[in-house]
Formats: structure tokens, sequence, C-alpha cells
């Protein structure tokens, strides 16, 4: 439950918890009360064992002070005092004089919530998956679909799509999906299904061959187009010169060469760039497409964070693959690497920061609303996305209608046909 009650930026729901609040707000207004807090500290520090004469308000206390020796560092003393706890408090009160932007309850508030985190963290230590999924929701981008109100078509979100999105972000196993069901999709032999799963959203159906010759996760291929399109819109709302998949963009590359995006607006000083975005998506970690999931094997050179190791992959192979393209045509190549937890990979944040700069005075909305109202358009239509791929392909395999897999070959088989005439 606590990892619930962490903010929505910290990885958790942003549910508040009424016993941790109590707890908080009672001590914080017997704090203002100076002229009877020594009173009452004198008469704890009297009693070393609390008697039931001594009252209920005086016992809630007794508790609550007890309760905040774990997060004021004085945990691991038995022999902890009223007045330790109480000067300790005292500390907070002195800070706060510089700071009158924060209240003494809030700052409270945060340093029990610190603590929570940190002991959930311990907890999920023991998971090196479940560390690194944890990992990847700690920031101001994953959880943007959590913020949004359904006034508009952009930010609705069906109560199944919803439902599982949740499951999804706290792997939590999804209640259609058995532990040792193998995937009917799937072309090759013994592709299991993860209860939570990430193997229909980042590993399932490897049987449709692309134009290249190399085969393309149908499903992953559908997700991607999705999501492009999203990205496409973003860059037309910010009044900008977009087109999707460009033909010819780079001259000395071969037709299929091309990335998902191509976008033209000006910078600061008024000169013209020209990007080259390609949009792709990862899991922070491995094994979807057996549904055995583990961390990736990170080398010793990486100095990053581990759960930004496959990020770090996908962004490296989109420069190897358009880099030398670019620097020929003299185009800035952004790699637009989003994780399936809703997290932005930090070249794909930027670049939507400077063109938020661009559209902010053409459109006469300030940068920053501009800035959040894209994330959240990704972020939701991510997550409408995974909810849907997870509930469609559970129902798919639980009816044994497995027309779905025909469809999607079929349909791309049209695509190819009809692109190559």
């Amino acid at each position: 439950m606590s990892w619930f009650c962490l903010p929505i930026e910290q990885g958790g729901l942003g549910i508040l918890n009424i016993e941790d609040l109590q707890k908080i707000a009672h001590i914080s207004a017997i704090f203002r009360l100076r002229k009877y807090r020594d009173g009452f500290v004198e008469l704890l520090n009297s009693t070393p064992q609390l008697p039931e004469a001594m009252g209920r308000f005086v016992r809630d206390l007794h508790l609550d002070l007890r309760y905040l020796k774990d997060f004021l560092g004085l945990g691991n003393r038995n022999d902890v005092s009223m007045d330790v706890i109480m000067t300790e408090l005292d500390k907070i009160s002195v800070s706060l004089r510089k700071n009158k932007e924060q209240t003494f309850q809030n700052v409270l508030y945060h340093m029990v919530h610190a603590g929570q985190k940190e002991k959930l963290e311990l907890l999920l230590s023991r998971s090196p998956v479940l560390q690194l999924h944890y990992k990847s929701l700690v920031n101001n981008t994953a959880g943007k679909w959590l913020q949004v109100f359904p006034r508009y078509s952009d930010f609705s979100i069906g109560n199944e799509e919803y439902s599982i999105g949740l499951c999804f972000r706290y792997m939590i196993g999804v209640p259609p999906i058995n532990r040792h069901d193998v995937c009917p999709f799937c072309a090759k032999d013994g592709c299991f299904i993860d209860l939570t799963g990430h193997h229909f959203v980042s590993g399932c159906m490897k049987d449709v061959m692309g134009s290249n010759g190399k085969p393309l996760k149908a499903q992953r291929h559908s997700n991607h187009d999705f999501l492009r399109t999203t990205l496409y819109n973003c860059c037309k709302h910010a009044m900008t010169r977009a087109y999707e998949e460009p033909a010819g963009m780079f001259l000395d590359a071969v037709k299929k060469d091309r990335p998902d995006l191509s976008v033209e607006f000006p910078n600061a000083e008024g000169r013209l760039l020209r990007f080259a975005v390609d949009l792709t998506i990862v899991c922070p970690f491995e094994g979807s497409g057996k549904g055995v999931l583990e961390p990736a094997n990170v080398p010793g050179t990486f100095t990053g964070e581990k759960h930004d190791y496959k990020a770090y992959c996908a962004a490296n192979t989109k420069k190897n693959k358009y880099g030398a393209h670019c620097k020929a045509s003299e185009i800035i190549l952004i790699p637009f690497v989003m994780y399936t937890t809703g997290k932005l990979h930090k070249t794909a944040y930027d670049w939507l920061k400077q063109m938020s700069r661009y559209a902010g005075p053409r459109r006469d909305i300030p940068n920053n609303t501009l800035f959040r109202y894209w994330l959240k358009v990704l972020s939701v239509q991510l997550m409408k996305q995974i909810g849907y791929t997870i509930h469609h392909r559970a129902m798919a395999m639980l009816s044994g209608n497995m027309n779905l897999r025909a469809a999607i070959r079929n349909g791309n088989a049209v695509a190819l046909e009809m692109g190559r005439a």
C-alpha cells in the first residue's frame, strides 16, 4: 500500500493515507502550541510506561511521536526520549524560518514519504526486474496519464484499458492471463505469456515479413504506428512543418531507409532547423519474447542507470542507422525513445521542450503548458494502446478466436503489395 501512497512522480498513485495525515496533522498542531507543548513532553518523559489513566489524548501524542522517530533518523536508538524527538522537530522549525513557502506539516509529510520510499526501494531490491520497472516510473513523464481528466477525446481511456494500465504500471497480474499459458499467436514454440502482459506488448508474434526481408513483430509495429501518428499530431499542433515517413529525405540513402517524421521549425536566432525523428518503444528489461522477464546484461562501461540501458541501446541503433545520412544532409537526428512504462528518453524529452519554446509564442500559450499537454497526450495514447493490446489478445486467447493473427498478417500483406505498386 505504501507504493500507491507515493506521489505520481515517484512511481505511486498519489493516494493520501489518512493514518499518516492524522499523525502528522496532530503533531503539527501540538507543535504550534508552544505554551502547552513543554508540559506534554514533561508529562510523557516522567512516565516510562504509559498508564491508562493518562488519557487518550496524551497516549495518541506519545504514539504519534514514536511513529516519527524512524523518519527522523532515530529509529536505531532504543533510548530516545521525547526531548530528543522534539529537538529534531525544532531543527526543522528553525530551517523553515528561512523558507516560508513550506509549512511545518508539509515538511513532515514529505519526510514521512521519503522514509516510506526508502523502505519500498529496499523491498523491491529483492527482485531485479521489479526494481528496474519501478526506477523507470520515478520521473515526471511516466505517470502523466494518471493526471488527466477525460473531458476531451484525446484523454478518454476505457475501463478495461485503465484497469489493465494500472496492473501494468505496478506489475500486477492481469486476471485473464494464466501463469503457464503458451502464446498461441507466436510463430516460435516455447513462448510463454507472463502474468503482467509484457509479452503481448513487447515480444509477441514475430511472423510477418517486412519489406526488408526481416520479420516484423506485428503488434509492436501497430503500437509504433499509433504512437507515430500521435507524435505527428503534436508536431502539427506546434505549428511546425511535419511529414510522416518522408520519402527521399536522405539523398544518399536507400528509398526504404527513412525516419518516422520530418519536422522543421526555426530556432531562437531564426535559423531553420530540420529534424529526422524516429520513434521506438522499449521495455526496461529483457525476456518479454519468451515470457520470462529478466534484467538486461549491462556492461561495466555503461555509466547511466540500469533501467536506462535498453533505451540507450535503442537510441544508439537509430544513430547507427541514420547518423551518416543526417550528417550528409545537415539534418538533426532525434531518436525518440519511449519506455513501455511511459517514460521519455532524455533526447526525446529535450526535443519536445525545444519545440514548445518555438510553439508557445505562436499559439499564445505558455511553453510549459504546451509541453505538459503533449506529454499527457503521448502518455494517454501509449497506455490506451497497451491496455487494448493486452485485453484484446487475452480475450482472443480465452475464446479461441485467432482471426486476429490472420487479420494482422493479411493487412500487412495488402499494405506491402499496394506499397510496391
